[in-house]
């Protein structure tokens, strides 16, 4: 956690001021006008997906992207300062994971004749970087407050319900080192390309990657500028973060043997491949996390 932020520490100092600040400049309330609004908006910021990396991953290695995002929003005020936001937002997150050196293995089976035996795939990756990208849309239900008078301060907090649109990866390495091991016989294979045994200069893989549904806190605030009687500019920061873990099924190792093509291996992200065959994981849990600048025009009546 302590990795985003440092990252992302001067939004959240924005909305922790805010929070104090906002609510002390309110003034007296005036004639309801509006009731409604929709607005079309934009998000810039910073985006990321942190999760909890064991093995051969630390969190230092683990870097938040340029992010952004946009969507349509309704508002119902039920008071001159009050009103429930909803509507509809599609919101990309990207993040890129390296690690000097990736040590996996799987359970296979070894074939030599009629014979067959357990084997122990292993792998080793070195100067691995991968990047990933997620496409969520969320459903936002927020709370809003807002100061009186023509220009206003407002802050709002709730909550988003997301779901994945889309999602992928792309990995490249130094080089891939594989080797193989019996443990009935303890014969150790080396430097058997035909086998699969061999070392590749330069692999990459890209994939698509499912990831879950996500239900984040969320928090902005800012000032509304009024342009005209109906129409207002809201400009202002915001934070969303992922309550939700939202990473994806492990199916396999992050290098995979094939007994029929032993030259060919199957790749894996590091979010959904087994470090091993007892079940250790590269990571465990993902949360999703934003923060940046948000831009919303808006039309009331």
């Amino acid at each position: 956690m302590n990795f985003f932020l440092k990252q992302y520490k001067k939004y959240i100092l924005l909305l922790i001021i805010a929070s104090v600040t906002v609510p002390a400049m309110a003034q007296s309330p005036h004639t309801l006008s509006l009731r409604h609004e929709i607005s079309l908006y934009g998000t810039f910021g910073g985006s990321s997906l942190p999760g909890h990396y064991t093995g051969n991953v630390s969190p230092s290695e683990v870097f938040g992207k340029f992010g952004s995002g946009g969507g349509v929003g309704y508002t119902f005020f039920f008071h001159p300062q009050w009103g429930v936001t909803t509507g509809a937002e599609a919101a990309f997150f990207n993040a890129t994971v390296q690690s000097a050196k990736l040590t996996g293995s799987t359970l296979e089976t070894y074939s030599y004749g009629a014979a067959t035996e357990p084997m122990y795939f292993n792998s080793v990756l070195e100067n691995y970087e991968e990047t990933q990208r997620v496409t969520y849309i969320h459903v936002p239900l927020l709370l809003q407050f807002q100061t009186a008078g023509r220009h206003k301060f407002f802050m709002a907090v709730g909550g988003k319900v997301g779901f994945a649109l889309s999602g992928n990866y792309e990995a490249t390495a130094a080089n891939l080192t594989t080797s193989g091991y019996l443990p009935e016989s303890a014969q150790t294979f080396t430097n058997m390309p035909n086998h699969g045994f061999t070392t590749i200069q330069k692999p990459a893989s890209t994939g698509a990657i499912d990831f879950g549904l996500n239900v984040s806190a969320a928090a902005e605030m800012g000032v509304r500028w009024a342009m005209g009687k109906r129409v207002a500019l809201y400009t202002g920061v915001y934070l969303d973060y992922g309550l939700l873990d939202v990473a994806p099924e492990k199916t396999a190792g992050l290098v995979n043997y094939q007994a029929a093509t032993p030259r060919e291996f199957i790749y894996n992200s590091i979010l959904t491949a087994q470090q091993s065959p007892t079940g250790e994981v590269y990571v465990d849990k993902v949360n999703l996390f934003s923060a940046g600048i948000k831009v919303r025009l808006a039309v009331g009546w």
